[in-house]
């Protein structure tokens, strides 16, 4: 295992995002590469290291800020719960065998061959994914993430320290190494890496993050068509077969929910099933406010440039 010990934070976020635009997956990486995040796809994971598109700065969120503030706390403490001796790893690792694969490790547990990953957790559907302390049960992303760096490290076991915001309270899990958890992900990775080299984005799939590099991908409408081929043609079938389908689910949906709205009748719904109930909505008359008050309606609109899809064949 190679190893590069940066001199300042500076200079380690620095050589990071070298690492980042090269022929290199971190852990960080490594759940969105195995299609784990809905916020980022492997697609949009390449196109910022192919720098098609600009890479998001997550520095500047809130959150991942307030994380970094919150690291030493939890990993003491997580240490403490657990009677473990914990020590910084100011140290990006290179796998020796995998040598696309880095490792930037949050904390080494000093006598074993194991570390520490530490997290922040504040939206309530995240929270959820979390199990009672002492467990293993963490979300599929952070698995992955921890398996990642035990491939790296050759570490036998992980701890993940989480500082659950909303409650607030921590909790630590403890992740043994999975060989075949790892072989998956390292081929994934490998495939991946292959891609990169080739300058070729994964297939785009149905995820937020995808329909973001869709999004970055197609700020701008220039006036012209392109030529159709004949996977163009091919990708709009089925698109139309999908649209049939999910058309035919929706009617046989709507059908469960009429029966069930005609058996509640003026009843507020089924106990312990579902309710059907009465709410008060409101909302501007646009048609007769821009009507009645032109002027007002003119100086409060607010106008949007949008892009419709829409099958011509």
């Amino acid at each position: 295992m190679h190893k590069y010990a940066p001199d300042s934070r500076s200079e380690w976020l620095k050589y990071r995002n070298t690492l980042f635009h090269g022929p290199y997956l971190g852990g960080s990486e490594a759940p969105v590469v195995m299609g784990l995040i809905q916020q980022k796809s492997p697609a949009l994971l390449m196109a910022e290291k192919l720098e098609m598109v600009e890479k998001e700065d997550v520095g500047r969120i809130t959150r991942v800020r307030l994380g970094i503030q919150l690291e030493d706390f939890v990993a003491r403490e997580t240490a403490r719960e657990l009677g473990l001796r914990i020590r910084r790893c100011n140290r990006i690792h290179q796998s020796s065998s995998n040598s696309f694969m880095v490792a930037s490790v949050d904390r080494e547990i000093v006598g074993s061959k194991a570390g520490m990953e530490i997290k922040t957790a504040s939206a309530p559907g995240v929270v959820k994914r979390y199990g009672d302390s002492g467990t293993g049960k963490v979300p599929e992303s952070v698995y992955a993430q921890c398996q990642h760096y035990m491939a790296v490290m050759g570490w036998e076991w992980m701890v993940v320290g989480v500082f659950l915001m909303p409650l607030p309270e921590t909790r630590h899990y403890i992740i043994p190494s999975d060989e075949e958890f790892q072989h998956k992900l390292v081929q994934k990775e490998e495939r991946f890496i292959n891609l990169f080299k080739e300058g070729r984005l994964p297939h785009l799939d149905g995820t937020d993050g995808s329909t973001e590099l869709v999004r970055r991908n197609g700020k701008a409408c220039i006036e012209g068509m392109l030529d159709a081929k004949e996977h163009h043609r091919m990708l709009a079938k089925k698109l139309v077969q999908f649209d049939t389908a999910v058309k035919k689910l929706e009617q046989r949906k709507k059908a469960l929910e009429n029966r069930l709205k005609f058996e509640i009748g003026e009843a507020e719904g089924i106990e312990g099933i579902c309710s059907w109930r009465e709410y008060q909505r409101e909302c501007l008359d646009n048609k007769l406010f821009r009507k009645e008050h032109p002027e007002l309606f003119s100086r409060y609109k607010k106008q949007s440039t949008q892009r419709r899809f829409k099958l011509l064949e």
